[in-house]
């Protein structure tokens, strides 16, 4: 899944599966600094750290219990007009 957008606060939440495995973020926040945080069960679990510019990976284990959610939430932050980013979310296989 890519999503990707300008200024302001964005909200997205991503479907992983039932499949266990690593969760992959690729990011390209362009030249103008933007945030991106990762949470899965209310729990930040990746995070850029502050702003930051240019391109990244961001990674983190999945292992859902029976009954967990299948589901993670991405926020990204992006306080600066003119600013651009795009992020790809990759589901474990």
């Amino acid at each position: 899944m890519t999503a990707s957008g300008g200024q302001g606060t964005t909200r997205t939440r991503h479907a992983l599966g039932a499949t266990p495995g690593l969760v992959r973020v690729t990011y390209d926040m362009y030249g103008i600094p933007n945030r991106l945080d990762c949470c899965y069960k209310g729990v930040l679990v990746a995070s850029t750290g502050g702003l930051v510019s240019g391109t990244g990976t961001l990674q983190w284990a999945y292992a859902p219990a029976p009954g967990d959610p299948a589901v993670c939430l991405i926020v990204m932050s992006a306080p600066n007009s003119g600013t651009a980013w795009v992020y790809t979310i990759n589901c474990p296989i």
